[in-house]
């Protein structure tokens, strides 16, 4: 029970600083004072580092949105534990999300063409991103 409580609450402590991101995804509405991206990194931080397999996803979904969002903003200590995650964690699923994720904050741009990731709903964002990344990967490789 306390386990459920710690998430629900790390849920909530990661929504509240980027929630008018989720509310409007458009680079022109989305703003997050800079202040509170140290915040939001310790709480991602946190939430990656969870045994929650639901908690892992949405954050990764919401570094990966952020990031689209932002393409300024540093993610290279967040990197360092999502990299940890495609590599180890135990759900193939975290893995591959968590692979996704890091292929997005290297590069957003290869991400910002094509399939619009910033409209796609929360089950259908990794597997536009994963389409994406495929399409760019071939499209290199034919060249």
């Amino acid at each position: 029970m306390k386990q459920i409580t710690a998430a629900i609450c790390l849920g909530m402590m990661l929504a509240v600083p980027v929630m008018h991101a989720q509310d409007s995804l458009t680079k022109k509405n989305f703003y997050v004072k800079r202040s509170q991206i140290e915040i939001v990194k310790k709480n991602c931080t946190m939430g990656l580092r969870s045994g929650n397999e639901g908690l892992i996803s949405a954050t990764l979904l919401m570094i990966a949105r952020v990031k689209l969002l932002d393409t300024t903003i540093n993610v290279a200590e967040l990197r360092t534990v999502i990299d940890s995650l495609s590599v180890a964690h135990p759900s193939a699923g975290i893995r591959y999300e968590a692979y996704l994720t890091s292929a997005l904050c290297g590069d957003p741009e290869w991400f910002s063409t094509g399939a619009n990731l910033l409209n796609a709903d929360a089950e259908q964002f990794f597997p536009l991103a994963s389409q994406r990344l495929h399409d760019k990967f071939f499209r290199i490789s034919s060249l």
